[in-house]
């Protein structure tokens, strides 16, 4: 490298610097968050648009790792009911919200009604088994 190749590099990574930190300056906010903020006093930060609050970003975090963690208890779920030879072959789907296993389908049998909903609630993560939109076929 050369050396107004370096010195170049320096004086746009200076030129940067000072930019932001004139804009915060400017702004009369500090350069960075408040990473300290809490949800109680969420109400209490104002923000411009563009921004989110502590509670915005609570919820966001809170709702993504829910939502991957509902689809790995769904997985878990699905995996568990096709290891059941009993239960192999039956058309049953699998949705979890919020820990919430809802079961839908169609089984062949009384009996595989209840094995399903038993294997469902036995799987770590689910906090509660709706089978509402689950059917016994009628022959």
């Amino acid at each position: 490298m050369t050396d107004s190749t370096t010195i170049r590099k320096l004086l746009i990574t200076s030129a940067l610097s000072f930019g932001l930190s004139a804009g915060a300056i400017a702004d009369d906010k500090a350069s960075h968050p408040n990473l300290s903020a809490t949800p109680e006093n969420a109400t209490l930060e104002k923000k411009t648009p563009g921004e989110a609050n502590a509670q915005e970003v609570a919820n966001y975090k809170t709702n993504a790792g829910e939502q991957a963690n509902d689809e790995e208890i769904s997985k878990r779920v699905k995996a568990v009911l096709a290891q059941d030879k009993g239960l192999q072959g039956q058309n049953i789907t699998v949705e979890t919200k919020g820990g919430v296993t809802m079961i839908a389908g169609t089984v062949s049998s009384e009996d595989a009604y209840k094995k399903t909903v038993a294997a469902a609630k036995k799987v770590d993560g689910v906090t509660k088994v709706e089978a509402t939109g689950l059917r016994v076929k009628s022959n």
